[in-house]
């Protein structure tokens, strides 16, 4: 009887060593550091909305898809989510000038933009007020359909007018984290009333570069289909820091432009050189608010001017 007593004593004290060396490995889970109840099934990689959050997709309340964390947990909004694998945060615009990937399919999302543009030797009567209403949806498969409605006033006494419609379409080449920068592909058609109508082409790269930074990259063409065949070249790029995880981010953003016209390719008449901070805000999980005031120099090279710009976003968003 006292063999069988000490043999048991000895597999229990055998098991408490098990369970401290296990717990030593450095296996986080989300709520704490207890062992999780038994794993659920992993969720099925498929382009259709979230079956948990149904139609309208909620990113905010997707259950994240990486279960179990080794070392340092990540940020909620880094956790993975959706059909495409993608990092919470990508789910939401991060910086008003540069685009990232798709939203998850099922998303819907809308938003408006103010832009001012003005240099500062004459911020009123050269100033080009914009206002814009954008109704974005992931569509699955990779696809993301966005929709605009925008008008601009120019000067102090120019009439504001709604006169631009604009249908845009972006196709990520894979799910997050497969191909290095995670390209997407963006298409935009650009009818304007009172101009020739614009096609704009984007290559638009992204991605995490460490715990609580983020960047993106864009690639721009931009070219009237009929008139003078106005085009333009552009980079845009930005990297941002979380501050406040999914609510406060705090980055830097830059974009060059550059213009031509047909008959004249590559002697760009105009020329634009801009850097200057941004700021998100998620006050609610389907609030989003950011604002960026670029500063730089524009060249006029007909006149041979350099003149000193401002280029302003306020972008506000609602997902439903």
């Amino acid at each position: 009887m006292s063999c069988r007593r000490s043999m048991a004593s000895t597999l229990a004290l055998a098991g408490a060593l098990a369970a401290g060396r296990a717990s030593a490995t450095g296996i986080l889970y989300p709520s704490d550091r207890s062992p999780p109840p038994a794993a659920p099934a992993q969720p099925k990689t498929t382009d259709r909305a979230d079956e948990e959050g149904g139609w309208p997709m909620h990113p905010w309340e997707a259950a994240p898809l990486d279960v179990e964390i080794v070392g340092t947990p990540p940020l909620a909004e880094e956790r993975r989510i959706g059909d495409y694998g993608q990092p919470r945060w990508t789910a939401r615009r991060r910086f008003p000038t540069t685009r990232i990937y798709v939203i998850p399919a099922g998303m819907v999302e809308l938003e408006w933009w103010f832009r001012y543009a003005a240099p500062f030797d004459d911020p009123v009567e050269q100033r080009k007020l914009c206002s814009a209403w954008e109704l974005s949806m992931g569509l699955g498969h990779r696809l993301q359909l966005d929709l605009y409605l925008q008008g601009e006033q120019r000067g102090r006494d120019g009439k504001f007018g709604m006169d631009t419609e604009k249908v845009e379409l972006r196709w990520a080449f894979a799910n997050w984290g497969v191909v290095w920068g995670n390209p997407t592909a963006y298409l935009e058609w650009i009818h304007r009333n009172a101009a020739p109508d614009k096609i704009e082409g984007k290559l638009l790269l992204g991605g995490g570069l460490a715990r609580g930074w983020h960047g993106a990259l864009n690639a721009v063409y931009e070219r009237e289909v009929a008139g003078e065949g106005e085009g333009e070249m552009a980079l845009s790029g930005g990297v941002s820091r979380t501050i406040v995880d999914s609510a406060v981010s705090l980055g830097l953003e830059a974009k060059v432009a550059l213009v031509d016209f047909a008959g004249a390719r590559w002697d760009f008449v105009e020329q634009k050189y801009l850097l200057g901070p941004s700021v998100v805000w998620n006050p609610v999980p389907p609030a989003n608010v950011l604002f960026v005031p670029l500063f730089g120099v524009g060249r006029d090279a007909e006149k041979d001017q350099n003149r000193g710009v401002l280029e302003a976003w306020l972008v506000t968003g609602w997902a439903f």
